[in-house]
């Protein structure tokens, strides 16, 4: 089983969950880092952004894992454990308003810069630089 988390801002949030009945439950976060996860009172080595657990080890219940790395602390999203079964918990609603709230502001950047690159273009297309030919050989 493999859960793949985005790490942002203190968050790590779950982008993609993959259940293939092993044994093994793999944590992967994008950037990579190396540091450490901590899933209930046990410690995992994270190295180049993966951690392995295997899910024998891991008793029943809820976990939230937080990720202390190189590249900062980070409150993960939560998954279950039972049995050999691992689901992720109901994203909450401050993790919707989170990411709707950044999708604006980045859609609000994007159109700010493609207003910029518009008006560069103008201004190199009108003093024709980039249609210089070489004449030399």
């Amino acid at each position: 089983m493999k859960i793949c988390y985005i790490t942002s801002h203190g968050i790590a949030e779950w982008i993609a969950f993959k259940d293939d009945r092993n044994s093994i439950l793999q944590l992967q976060f994008t950037p990579k880092c190396d540091g450490a996860v901590s899933l209930g009172d046990t410690i995992y080595k994270v190295k180049n952004g993966n951690v392995s657990i295997p899910l024998d080890i891991l008793p029943n219940g809820e976990y939230r894992p937080k990720l202390e790395a190189d590249t900062g602390v980070f409150i993960a999203e939560g998954f279950c454990k039972t049995g050999g079964m691992i689901t992720m918990l109901k994203t909450e609603e401050a993790a919707i308003r989170r990411l709707v709230s950044r999708c604006h502001s980045l859609e609000k950047i994007c159109g700010t810069l493609r207003e910029k690159v518009a008006h560069l273009e103008d201004m190199c297309q009108g003093h024709k630089i980039f249609n210089y030919e070489r004449t030399e050989k």
